[in-house]
């Protein structure tokens, strides 16, 4: 979800927050790659 600010809200399920051992509210970082070919 854009905030309008130039960042940007992703939710994160308990599991993924389990594995990458984070809490709810914590700050994420996010790197996408875009595929080349596909659209």
């Amino acid at each position: 979800m854009a905030l309008g600010d130039g960042t940007h809200k992703l939710p994160v399920t308990a599991a993924v927050r389990t594995t990458i051992g984070k809490q709810t509210g914590d700050a994420v970082t996010v790197h996408l790659d875009e595929r080349p070919g596909r659209r």
